[in-house]
């Protein structure tokens, strides 16, 4: 039995070996930019194109991402593709909670928990401090949310 659970640990040790060795997020994301303009490049000067597998009949070339053309196509629909890929909306406005959250040291929430700390009461007129103080958090939050999403 104890070698089963020696497994889990080892592999997880191994992972994360492997995991440090990887460079920054931001590197691996430039060098893979970088790779995916260099083979648009490379497979449109070959003339590779496909049938579109949604829209049968319809052929889809590749477009050079490295001339005059490309870098205007990639300018002009980046918007599209931020607003096109579901996800990230997700993950920026929960960054930006995130970042005004650790901004906001003394915030209202930060507060009224340290509050309720402090005094370890368990009143209702101090349940009814923290619930408020964490709606108007949220409102907070919220609010800066929309005004960095203008």
């Amino acid at each position: 039995m104890k070698n089963k659970t020696r497994i889990v640990p080892k592999s997880l040790d191994r992972i994360e070996t492997i995991g440090n060795k990887l460079p920054h997020p931001v590197t691996l994301f430039a060098v893979l930019a970088i790779i995916v303009l260099a083979v648009s490049a490379l497979l449109a000067n070959l003339g590779i194109s496909v049938e579109h597998p949604g829209q049968e009949g319809e052929i889809v070339e590749v477009k050079n991402l490295l001339n005059a053309e490309g870098i205007q196509y990639i300018f002009a629909s980046m918007v599209d593709n931020f607003i096109g890929f579901a996800p990230l909306g997700v993950v920026l406005v929960t960054m930006l909670g995130i970042g005004s959250r650790n901004a906001q040291a003394s915030s209202p929430l930060s507060c009224a928990d340290s509050s309720c700390r402090f005094r370890n009461s368990s009143s209702l007129a101090d349940l009814s401090l923290l619930v408020s103080c964490r709606v108007s958090h949220q409102m907070l939050d919220m609010s800066s949310c929309l005004h960095w999403a203008r």
